[in-house]
């Protein structure tokens, strides 16, 4: 597997995604991106898992973001922020996992994806797990 980008996710998110409890990480953006990705950890400056992108939905409207909490994880109260600041576009991801060990990395600026060097990308081949992820029919 070679993975090239990866998203920054905040806590308690990104400990939901690699739990397997949150399979939507909400966004003020879309992408087209599809396929896997590395997952750091925000502040840590840390590859801490990879999982899969499959899809992109949204806008998506208060009473869809409302219907989709077992996805999101986003609690009731949390719901006004999050669509005051946009995070209505859903990343549909799959087949987290944690990595057996983190992978420190850098990056200069505020980005949307951090784009790995080649340092980081051998690392992630050597600890993430050898079986390809799988996408269910």
């Amino acid at each position: 597997m070679t993975i090239t980008r990866a998203l920054i996710v905040r806590e308690p998110w990104i400990s939901l995604i690699l739990g397997g409890a949150k399979t939507w990480e909400m966004r003020s953006w879309q992408t087209r991106i599809r396929g896997s990705i590395a997952l750091i950890r925000a502040g840590s400056m840390s590859v801490v898992g990879v999982t899969e992108i499959v899809d992109c939905r949204g806008p998506l409207s208060e009473t869809e973001m409302n219907a989709a909490f077992e996805y999101h994880r986003i609690p009731a109260n949390n719901m006004p922020d999050a669509i005051s600041n946009k995070w209505v576009n859903a990343l549909i991801l799959r087949g987290a996992r944690r990595l057996s060990r983190e992978i420190p990395y850098k990056h200069s600026s505020q980005v949307k994806w951090v784009t790995l060097d080649q340092s980081v990308r051998n690392a992630l081949e050597s600890v993430a797990d050898p079986q390809p992820i799988t996408i269910p029919a």
